[in-house]
């Protein structure tokens, strides 16, 4: 029971805490009209959530969808308050190209994912989407070091998001715990139910 509910469970408000984390700093950069954080993390965090979204949908899996969810909620709103915020126009156009792509896969994924328009075979569907979700995952996750690499040559670190890093290594361990309880993710790489 601890192990079908409780992982999941915890994995669920990681998730929250996760997306919840920089919010706190970002309110105050509003207040201040000035963005002191790393946008980077926000357009991939969103798309990451709506992929996972999705991928609940299609494997009927309650925890896997309140997780994201929630988490695509806050995601939005930090990618939404960086780019209002962001005074640099480079990092600007980089985050509205990330926004826009990824509202493009996540649309390609919605297609590819619950009609048959394009694959008719759903485990195709469900392994495309699933293995999908999983890459960008991980390049989320990747997202935050070409900061942390230019933090380390500056010395300055004032743009890392330190609980956006800790909460991003909690909820990743939680939730690969679950895949690896549900047995989602197989020694063959296929996805079953």
């Amino acid at each position: 029971m601890l192990m079908e509910v409780g992982v999941p469970a915890m994995g669920c408000i990681l998730a929250w805490v996760l997306g919840f984390s920089p919010i706190p700093g970002l309110l105050v950069d509003r207040k201040n009209g000035q963005l002191t954080t790393d946008p980077t993390p926000f357009p991939m965090a969103m798309t990451n959530a709506l992929s996972w979204v999705l991928f609940a949908c299609i494997l009927n899996d309650q925890w896997l969808f309140l997780g994201n969810v929630v988490m695509a909620m806050f995601a939005l709103f930090n990618t939404v308050t960086a780019l209002r915020l962001c005074k640099d126009p480079v990092v600007s156009t980089k985050i509205e190209r990330l926004t826009l792509g990824g509202l493009g896969v996540s649309q390609v994924l919605l297609l590819l994912g619950i009609s048959t328009l394009v694959i008719d075979d759903p485990d195709l569907r469900k392994n495309i989407v699933g293995n999908t979700a999983l890459v960008i995952c991980i390049v989320m996750f990747f997202s935050p070091l070409a900061e942390a690499f230019e933090a380390l040559k500056s010395g300055d670190g004032s743009k890392l998001s330190m609980p956006l890093a800790a909460a991003s290594i909690a909820c990743t361990s939680f939730w690969t715990l679950y895949g690896i309880i549900v047995g989602e993710f197989q020694a063959n790489h296929s996805l079953t139910v």
